[in-house]
């Protein structure tokens, strides 16, 4: 057990000369053997732009404890994926995002909605989305009667 927490420091000590070196995909994988993911992820989102793996690695490592409630995964769907699909206009990308938050009916309004442009990403839009659907349908019984 010694052992484990002397290499265990020794990897967040090199991760940081790497850090300071500007090697940041190696200081990303010297957090990640010290089992520093937020660590890790974070490097890996900043620094290198690359959401993807970071989130691969979250999901890979997500622990849940009676503690937490919300995971390392659910946490980088909300504070980086959603806005980088808002930001791109990505309607897959903001589906599956919010599929994966278990916010089924929102992940359905991203590809189904009105089209309208609006960014879905407000959390518990239950009225948002009867207004919407209330509105297309006003849409097409109007062109129906002319």
């Amino acid at each position: 057990k010694e052992d484990a927490e002397r290499w265990r420091k020794a990897a967040v000590k090199n991760a940081y000369v790497l850090l300071s070196q500007q090697r940041f995909i190696m200081a990303a994988a010297m957090f990640l053997l010290a089992g520093k993911i937020r660590s890790c992820c974070s490097i890996l989102i900043q620094r290198e732009k690359d959401w993807q793996l970071a989130y691969c690695i979250a999901r890979l490592t997500a622990t849940t404890t009676a503690a937490t409630t919300t995971t390392l995964p659910d946490e980088m769907l909300r504070t980086t994926i959603l806005p980088i699909a808002a930001a791109t206009c990505d309607l897959l990308l903001r589906s599956i995002a919010f599929w994966l938050l278990g916010e089924t009916k929102q992940a359905l309004w991203c590809l189904v909605g009105s089209g309208d442009g609006g960014d879905g990403a407000g959390g518990g839009s239950d009225d948002g989305d009867k207004s919407k659907s209330g509105g297309g349908g006003g849409g097409g019984s109007r062109s129906a009667s002319s």
